[in-house]
């Protein structure tokens, strides 16, 4: 079945793109930059399949999964981004405490390293503390 290319259709299709595009600020502004411009498209093929499906109630519905969907996503992101906060703090003391080796135990024991806390080793600063050579 072909979607019509009425007005309706095309107001309510940039409505919801731009009423998503203003609920992706509920994310973390670094998981933001990663996905938000894929979410908002795979955003907008579902809205074209639910209108293809259901017409606006199926748009509506599709909202209705979505606003769960962003509530319970976002809230995890942003608790998600706080750990790993709490974790790059916690190697960056260790590190300017001098105990590199703990520190790097620390990045690899973690059930998903992040690669920019292996960077904190490189770091001139930390470099300094632990009496690391610089690179110039």
């Amino acid at each position: 079945m072909d979607i019509p290319d009425t007005l309706f259709y095309r107001w309510l299709l940039q409505v919801s793109n731009r009423a998503y595009h203003l609920l992706l600020a509920a994310y973390p502004s670094g998981f933001r930059h990663i996905y938000g411009r894929h979410m908002a498209q795979v955003f907008r093929d579902c809205c074209r399949d639910a209108y293809q499906q259901g017409g606006s109630m199926g748009v509506m519905m599709l909202w209705l999964v979505t606003l769960y969907d962003l509530g319970t996503n976002a809230l995890g992101e942003h608790i998600s981004a706080l750990v790993q906060d709490i974790q790059e703090k916690n190697v960056m003391h260790v590190l300017l405490s001098g105990k590199q080796e703990q520190a790097i135990f620390m990045i690899s024991s973690q059930q998903f390293p992040d690669a920019s806390m292996f960077r904190l080793l490189d770091c001139p600063c930390t470099a300094r503390r632990i009496g690391k050579p610089q690179a110039l």
